[in-house]
């Protein structure tokens, strides 16, 4: 491929590769979690976009599995911000995974659908937080898309939350999590840059 053409394709977070020959890059942030990062295409999370993650019930384990970055974001005195949680955060837990707390902005689940989407949009694009994660009442793609532009060009990273199914996302990742006997299993759905799907179960503890 022409170098051009591939640094074009490697820089625009919209466009879905089905298959890549493409090595993990140097934007990508390790997941905390060696077999995970293993099967993501990028080697890790990747960066200025918006991953989504979908479940059957709250509380299965899915903010889990970011509190290491979420750590690591606070430690570097990056602002981390959460939207219309289901449930208030356990302050105790967040501090004991090494969260520092007067990192954290959290905009209660009070708000209704128009803030929620409102108030991500402009946090992202606006480099306010280095991470924001959403819990959204009910997906919907126009509203992914717009979280997307928004991510990408505040070179943010948005992970939004859902329990319903959405069609046609334009997340270019998609995550559905299951609880399972050994904690989570993890099934990538669609990644940017691979059609394979892949499973993988970690030893989160909720």
């Amino acid at each position: 491929m022409n170098q051009s053409l591939d640094a074009l394709i490697r820089s625009n977070p919209l466009l879905w590769q089905g298959a890549s020959r493409f090595e993990p890059h140097d934007e990508s942030i390790s997941s905390g979690f060696e077999e995970l990062d293993a099967v993501l295409p990028d080697g890790g999370w990747p960066t200025g976009t918006v991953i989504e993650i979908m479940v059957d019930n709250w509380g299965i384990g899915e903010l889990q599995l970011w509190l290491s970055l979420m750590a690591r974001f606070s430690q570097q005195d990056k602002w981390l911000t959460m939207i219309a949680p289901p449930y208030v955060p356990y302050a105790p837990a967040l501090i004991n995974a090494g969260i520092q707390l007067d990192r954290l902005l959290i905009i209660d689940a009070m708000v209704n659908a128009q803030d929620i989407w409102w108030s991500a949009d402009k946090i992202l694009r606006a480099q306010a937080s280095a991470m924001v994660l959403v819990w959204l009442p009910k997906p919907d793609p126009r509203g992914i898309r717009r979280l997307q532009l928004a991510a990408s060009a505040g070179n943010s990273l948005g992970v939004f939350f859902h329990r319903q199914p959405c069609t046609g996302s334009p997340a270019p990742l998609r995550l559905q999590l299951r609880a399972c006997e050994q904690g989570l299993d993890i099934d990538i759905i669609k990644a940017r840059g691979s059609w394979q799907r892949h499973t993988v179960t970690l030893n989160i503890q909720t």
